[in-house]
């Protein structure tokens, strides 16, 4: 909850002056001389005041993502996966550990859920995919690396898995305008952006069926879900936009990597073929460099940079010109 707010709150509910609100949290920020933020002071005046900031969780309630700040105890909430994140191994103080984590989702937001050790079986044995319900139970919520939020299982934490007569709002999927400035993992969103940056694009083969890469075999191309298959070559196309507030990577797979550079994977691989990847990237250059593009897609987490990428699930080359203005109009682009 912001300082302001707590302010209000306190002032509503005792009749204290917002100057001797203030004062009281200055004089707690002294007295732990930096060991607690601003809002932790504010908060610890209004448990003084007997306020109670978080009735809801206080008393056990279930809340709204939207409501989970870092910093909760006792958190009681419900979801619906959205993303699901590869488990990885860590060694700490000599002990090697494990740990995963999984995008939630309701009708208010979106928050990472994370899982350590044992628990991160939930997701190496499938039990939790895209969709599945979750009733989360005494979690903690704690600040990101980003600055934003996220949820830990503690030991004495309850996850259940589709929980009986609970049905979830997930977020609606219809991609609200944000600024890449703004973007927080997990996000579904529409940016309005220039692309200043292209990559030569990548190729890959994969199953005609389900799209997953595929390996070579024995007896040929292996599908890990379909077994052996006749594969399709898919590209992969990676250019960085900028919307005049900060920059962000983005990837365009197959059907919208073909929109973006206007060619087909088998024509983009007849111009190697004829000429050579350098032909390939003019071309694609000439066509969306310095272009300002519309994307809707997916924001994720790039670990081994630690660092926040866009992955497109729908692109328009020429925006509504109306929307171009209207962002130029608020100093936005």
């Amino acid at each position: 909850m912001p300082v302001k707010d707590v302010v209000n709150k306190i002032h509503e509910e005792t009749g204290l002056s917002f100057e001797e609100i203030n004062e009281q949290i200055q004089t707690k920020l002294q007295k732990f001389d930096g060991l607690i933020s601003e809002e932790g002071s504010a908060y610890i005046v209004a448990s003084e005041c007997g306020i109670k900031l978080f009735p809801e969780v206080e008393q056990g309630e279930e809340i709204k993502i939207e409501k989970i700040l870092a910093g909760m105890q006792s958190v009681n909430f419900v979801g619906s996966a959205t993303r699901i994140f590869e488990p990885r191994t860590f060694v700490k103080d000599g002990q090697e550990g494990k740990v995963g984590s999984f995008i939630v989702g309701d009708e208010t937001g979106t928050i990472r859920i994370v899982l350590w050790d044992d628990r991160i079986d939930w997701l190496v044995n499938g039990k939790i995919s895209q969709g599945t319900n979750v009733k989360v139970k005494n979690a903690y919520a704690k600040q990101d690396i980003r600055g934003g939020r996220e949820v830990h299982l503690g030991k004495k934490s309850i996850l259940i898995v589709d929980p009986k007569g609970v049905t979830v709002k997930a977020p609606a999927q219809t991609g609200e305008m944000k600024k890449i400035a703004n973007l927080e993992e997990g996000d579904f969103v529409t940016l309005l952006a220039t692309v200043v940056q292209v990559f030569p694009p990548n190729f890959y083969l994969s199953c005609p069926q389900c799209g997953k890469k595929v390996f070579e075999g024995e007896l040929g191309m292996v599908c890990p879900k379909h077994n052996q298959v006749q594969p399709k070559k898919v590209m992969i196309l990676n250019f960085v936009l900028d919307d005049g507030t900060e920059t962000v990577r983005a990837t365009a797979f197959r059907n919208t990597a073909e929109k973006a550079t206007s060619l087909n994977t088998d024509e983009a691989q007849e111009i190697i073929d004829k000429d050579d990847e350098t032909s390939l990237k003019e071309i694609i250059d000439f066509q969306l460099l310095g272009r300002t593009i519309e994307v809707t897609g997916r924001v994720t987490l790039n670990k081994a940079f630690e660092r926040i990428e866009f992955q497109i699930n729908n692109l328009i080359l020429e925006p509504n010109p109306i929307l171009i203005a209207n962002q130029l109009l608020k100093g936005e682009s």
